[in-house]
């Protein structure tokens, strides 16, 4: 029985390779890789499953279309009667054209060259199509897409989890009417203050209990400067209070460190996009308050993405602000898209409100980021 061997050119980006190699389940994938993208043939391997299918490796220099040719010609891989699909969607122009060229040499009946566009559409470039399929019908998981880009996550909270923990307090501050005028009022005149105190005056950036107990004591000490306010806060180690105008409008029963995180860290505003998120794509898994692994550094501001859910077979990256969006919000949004996600992932920023900074909106426009007002 002739065996179904599949060649594929590695190039900066790995899901094309993968997406063929998962779509195929060949008998036999040999890879053809330069110095450039060791890495990237790396992470393919590790994905692999050697036990149903034969592996080499071959490394060629990317530049020279003669020695790509020969250093598969004379590695003998390739037998006479075998079903041969090239996929030249990975590495450079001078590899595509050695394995055209390849493709001419040899003489098997059953051979073709396929590639992968940027919308992930299958295309037959030459040869016959009898035994592929016409579309790319295998789904990647959100696990498998991170992986192609090399990256590790450290921590991350699954929808349904994230809701179980914290639907009876998100529901109170639903409740409240976020798009209200008292909310406003109260994200303006409480929480935005309250976080610069907090940045001037808590040294510490450690997310933990201790840094939380900190900030639940200096609360008082900040309100007490707030002397004008309409708003009266009552925060006791497992009830928060709002009054407006010594009228009761808001009423948590939780721990300090839910309050700090629903509302001091706009929590609430993650839950409540990831909520519609999960209407607009309800087959996806949804991620929040996701944490990469970087250089074995750990920054935060870096390394965290607030959603990350998955179309099709793309990743979807979001960013929840509730507030102010600043240039340098948009600056972090590129960078992580192009660390974590690659180029054909998406970036959305999720607003409370819309946006009046007219910088901001075309840098927007120009980085390719989505804008939702939620």
């Amino acid at each position: 029985m002739a065996r179904h061997v599949l060649i594929s050119l590695i190039g900066a980006e790995a899901i094309p390779n993968y997406r063929m190699y998962k779509e195929l389940q060949p008998d036999v994938l040999i890879h053809l890789y330069s110095d450039r993208t060791t890495k990237q043939n790396e992470i393919l391997k590790s994905m692999i499953n050697s036990q149903a299918c034969v592996f080499h490796e071959v490394l060629v220099e990317a530049e020279n279309m003669q020695h790509v040719k020969e250093s598969l010609e004379h590695s003998n891989l390739i037998l006479g009667d075998d079903d041969v699909t090239i996929n030249i969607t990975g590495g450079n122009k001078i590899m595509a054209l050695a394995m055209i060229s390849f493709f001419n040499a040899i003489g098997n009946k059953q051979k073709r060259v396929l590639y992968i566009d940027l919308l992930h559409q299958l295309h037959l470039y030459m040869g016959e199509s009898s035994t592929i399929p016409e579309a790319l019908l295998e789904e990647l998981s959100m696990d498998e897409l991170i992986k192609l880009k090399g990256q590790v996550v450290k921590s991350f909270v699954g929808y349904d989890d994230m809701m179980n923990s914290y639907e009876a307090s998100y529901r109170v501050i639903k409740s409240f009417n976020t798009n209200s005028k008292i909310w406003n009022n109260f994200f303006k005149n409480v929480v935005v203050p309250f976080q610069r105190y907090k940045e001037r005056n808590l040294k510490s950036k450690l997310y933990s209990a201790a840094y939380n107990q900190l900030v639940f004591e200096a609360f008082p000490i900040f309100f007490e400067s707030k002397l004008n306010s309409p708003f009266h806060i009552e925060w006791t180690e497992d009830d928060f209070v709002v009054y407006y105008r010594d009228v009761m409008v808001c009423h948590i029963e939780d721990d300090v460190e839910t309050i700090i995180w629903l509302i001091f860290k706009s929590g609430w505003f993650e839950l409540f996009c990831a909520e519609k998120l999960r209407r607009t794509y309800p087959l996806s898994e949804i991620w929040l308050n996701v944490v990469f692994k970087l250089n074995d550094v750990d920054d935060a501001d870096k390394n965290e993405v607030d959603i990350i859910l998955k179309e099709k077979n793309r990743l979807i990256l979001v960013e929840c602000k509730s507030g102010n969006v600043t240039s340098m919000d948009i600056d972090k949004m590129v960078y992580r898209r192009n660390v974590y996600a690659g180029i054909d992932s998406r970036n959305f920023l999720a607003l409370q409100f819309p946006l009046s900074n007219k910088v901001v909106k075309q840098k927007c426009m120009d980085s390719g980021i989505d804008v939702m007002v939620m």
